[in-house]
């Protein structure tokens, strides 16, 4: 399909536009904007406030947001706008842009005569899907890439608030079902636990990976000790699996595999970091690296001015050790053959 002049290609349509410079009065913050939606969530009037006092909660949180805050920079430092806001014209809403608006209302705040009117870019009959198609194509999969976190609360606004089916949503956004049902999933949780910030976002959506779900789901103690964990993670925390979201997903996809410091875990008895270490030492390969590393540690010294009685416990000790290796051994060879797995040196 090749666009028109004024034309935009979104969904398969040619969608008309008109360039204009509208009035910063004029203009509204799109509610439904991810980046709009994730600056109010924590605000507790925001459920019962009329449209005016959202403006305002808007404007608001938007100006101490780190975007508006960068926007402002560039602003000032060219002396104007280099791209122009989306604007649905009915109702004048800014779909994409709404940092801009924020900071160019700073701007005017501060100097109305030269900042008091946006370079926009018009639409006038963009449905609801063709709005989040646009939006996704500039944040989601184009230059302007938005957090995890807003990604995911538009997956659920469109799924919640406008009843979107899971094929559309992922349709819409380029994305797979699969993908959608995990954030929508880290959403509810996040939602049925009163989290507001999203900083926390990675933390959450680690406790729907495939590995680790299905026992979040059915172990309630597991589910309880987590989610205290997540609540009260931060980068300083002492151990290093409560430090970090990458850590932290390790440590569980070890952990869940391991029932004996699975229970100690859930139990109380370990901290997640000490179950964690269990699980992993009580791995094969672990095993057998500490193995080798108290053998590596035996040499001709330690035969020096042995006793009779102490050479003959060593040399029992050391007779049931060849028979564990041979076990061993045999172990390997079984696994191999059924992985039909060559034998290399």
């Amino acid at each position: 399909m090749n666009p028109e002049p004024d034309t935009t290609p979104i969904n398969g349509r040619l969608v008309p536009y008109q360039d204009d410079v509208i009035d910063l009065d004029e203009l509204h913050f799109w509610e439904a904007n991810p980046r709009v939606y994730a600056a109010v969530r924590g605000v507790p009037e925001w459920n019962e406030s009329d449209p005016m006092l959202r403006q305002q909660i808007i404007a608001t949180c938007m100006e101490k947001e780190e975007s508006t805050r960068s926007v402002l920079e560039g602003l000032r430092l060219h002396q104007g706008q280099q791209e122009p806001l989306i604007v649905d014209r009915r109702g004048n809403l800014v779909i994409e842009g709404n940092s801009r608006l924020a900071a160019l209302r700073i701007l005017a705040n501060e100097d109305p005569g030269n900042w008091g009117a946006a370079i926009c870019r018009c639409y006038n009959d963009l449905t609801d899907e063709e709005r989040f198609a646009l939006l996704s194509e500039m944040h989601i999969i184009g230059k302007k890439e938005w957090t995890p976190y807003a990604k995911a609360s538009t997956y659920w606004r469109q799924h919640h608030e406008l009843g979107w089916e899971l094929p559309q949503i992922a349709r819409v956004n380029r994305t797979n079902v699969n993908k959608v049902k995990r954030e929508l999933a880290t959403i509810d949780l996040m939602t049925s636990e009163n989290e507001l910030n999203e900083q926390k976002y990675s933390w959450y959506n680690v406790l729907s990976t495939q590995a680790i779900k299905p026992v979040f789901e059915s172990n309630a103690k597991f589910r309880s000790r987590v989610l205290g964990i997540v609540r009260d993670a931060s980068p300083g925390a002492t151990d290093p699996v409560e430090r970090a979201s990458y850590a932290f997903r390790d440590g569980l996809t070890t952990l869940v595999k391991k029932s004996r410091p699975l229970r100690k875990f859930c139990s109380g008895h370990k901290t997640l970091q000490e179950a964690v270490d269990e699980a992993q030492m009580s791995t094969l390969s672990a095993k057998l690296r500490k193995a080798r590393s108290v053998l590596d540690d035996i040499d001709s010294t330690d035969f020096v001015r042995l006793s009779r009685p102490e050479l003959n416990e060593a040399a029992m000790t050391f007779k049931r050790l060849r028979r564990n290796i041979d076990t061993i051994g045999q172990c390997f060879d079984k696994a191999q053959k059924m992985l039909d797995i060559p034998v290399s040196d």
